[in-house]
C-alpha cells in the first residue's frame, strides 16, 4: 500500500555563526534570527511613571533655583547649584526617550537556541548581555507596529537627593522610586515570527538547562 502521507517539512538551516562569536557561543549553538530595532523615537514611551517622577523633579529644582536666585547675598553662583537636577528630571522625563532612539540605532539583537543577546555600542563602548533561554521562561508579545518581544524584568530602586534634601536625615528626605526594566527584542519588524521562535526555543530546554 502506499503511503500517500506528505513528508514533514524541515526547518530550515540556522543562520551561520558570524565573525567576532568565537568563544561566546556553546560548541553546538545554533543562531536562529537576527535584526536591529525599528529606527525612530518612541514617543508612547512618555506615558510612564518616570515621566511625572521627571517633571515632579524638574519643577521642585526650578523652584530651588528659582527661590535661591531672589536670596540676598547668595551670589551668582550659588543658584547655578540647580541646574544639574533641573537637567536630570527633564532627561528623565522626556530626554531619555531620545537617548533611547539614540541607543536602539546601535543595537543588534541575536537569537540563539539557548540565549537572547544584546549587543550595543555607543560612546566608544561595546556591550554584550546574554539571557539564558529555559522552559519557564516568561515570553510577552506586544503587537505592534513595530512590535516587542520580551523574556525578562528586573527591579531597580533610583534613589535622588536635590537642592535642599538632605538625606533620610530629620530635615529632609531622599526622593526613591524603583523602575521595572524589562529585557527584550523591543521595536522589531517580525515581533510574531520571533515570538514563535522563542516559543519553540523555549520548548525545547528542560527548567534545569540554564547556560551561564
Amino acid at each position: 500500500m502506499t503511503d500517500l502521507a506528505e513528508p514533514a517539512l524541515s526547518a530550515p538551516p540556522p543562520a551561520p555563526v558570524p565573525a567576532g562569536w568565537d568563544g561566546i557561543l556553546d560548541a553546538d549553538e545554533r543562531i536562529l534570527w537576527q535584526d536591529q530595532p525599528v529606527p525612530g523615537v518612541d514617543w508612547a514611551a512618555l506615558v510612564d511613571p518616570r515621566t511625572a517622577f521627571g517633571l515632579f523633579f524638574a519643577g521642585f529644582a526650578l523652584f530651588w533655583t528659582m527661590t535661591a536666585r531672589q536670596m540676598p547675598g547668595t551670589g551668582a553662583v550659588f543658584p547655578v547649584f540647580g541646574l544639574p537636577f533641573l537637567l536630570a528630571g527633564l532627561h528623565m522625563a522626556f530626554g531619555r526617550v531620545i537617548w533611547e532612539a539614540h541607543l536602539r540605532a546601535r543595537t543588534h539583537y541575536t537569537l540563539t537556541d539557548r540565549h537572547a543577546f544584546i549587543a550595543t555600542r555607543t560612546l566608544g563602548k561595546r556591550r554584550l548581555d546574554r539571557f539564558a533561554l529555559d522552559a519557564q521562561t516568561p515570553l510577552v508579545l506586544e503587537i505592534g507596529p513595530p512590535g516587542s518581544v520580551y523574556f525578562g524584568e528586573s527591579a531597580i530602586r533610583h534613589g535622588v537627593s536635590g537642592p535642599g534634601w538632605h538625606g533620610m536625615g530629620r530635615h529632609g528626605r531622599t526622593r526613591s522610586f524603583t523602575e521595572r526594566r524589562r529585557h527584550g527584542f523591543e521595536r522589531i519588524a517580525d515581533a510574531r515570527a520571533v515570538y514563535q521562535l522563542l516559543r519553540e526555543a523555549t520548548a525545547r530546554l528542560s527548567p534545569a538547562d540554564k547556560h551561564a
